[in-house]
């Protein structure tokens, strides 16, 4: 069953009805499929502290040029072909120092995550979906690594099933047109073999921005 296929009509109720239908949805998370990000125009970084992480860990843990570097890399990275070197002369360190502060925090557990987010709009595109698949279980990370592939695809995650809504794999795909979506869909359908999915298209983009610890 390809849920995607139909008459414009027929698609534009199914996407109204998906799109409400999300709205409502609390998915459980589950692990991310590991891929790459293709960015093309963003700089912006992403970072997490683990939870508790500013209570719990030891003042001995930190010093305060951690303290810098982390208020350093919590916003937007330089737009410099060396990003670390333009953050570390601001810390009053050696790029290579910086460097190994931001591994050392990561590694010991203090950041959790330090990422790329994109913007789809600014990147140039202007149309950005969901694309919810029913895969089976012990076909998800095949399918998930499968997708990860993909040059339009920029997340690609599992969640759990939930009461009326059988879909475990998700992948967030780009494009200049809906249309241009659609068939970015059915070539991952086609080279993933799975065609039970729906496409649930973006409406509104809100502004993205990290959290501040210090």
């Amino acid at each position: 069953m390809q849920r995607h296929i139909g008459t414009k009509r027929q698609r534009k109720r199914q996407r109204d009805k998906g799109t409400k239908a999300q709205s409502r949805k609390t998915l459980p998370p589950c692990p991310s499929v590991p891929l790459s990000l293709k960015l093309s125009t963003s700089a912006d970084s992403s970072l997490l502290l683990t939870r508790q992480t500013l209570l719990d860990i030891p003042s001995a843990m930190i010093d305060d040029v951690d303290k810098k570097v982390i208020r350093l890399i919590q916003g937007d990275l330089p737009l410099d072909p060396r990003p670390f070197a333009v953050l570390a002369e601001k810390a009053g360190i050696s790029e290579e120092e910086f460097v190994q502060r931001v591994a050392s925090l990561k590694k010991r557990g203090i950041i959790r995550r330090f990422g790329a987010t994109l913007r789809h709009q600014e990147a140039g595109f202007s149309s950005n979906a969901m694309v919810a698949w029913i895969v089976p279980e012990e076909r998800v990370e095949e399918v998930g690594k499968a997708m990860a592939r993909f040059r339009a695809v920029t997340h690609c995650y599992q969640r759990k099933t939930t009461k009326g809504w059988p879909y475990n794999l998700y992948t967030m795909i780009h494009g200049d047109d809906r249309e241009e979506c659609y068939e970015t869909a059915k070539k991952l359908a086609m080279k993933a073999g799975i065609h039970d999915y729906i496409l649930l298209f973006s409406e509104k983009e809100f502004k993205k921005t990290s959290m501040q610890y210090f």
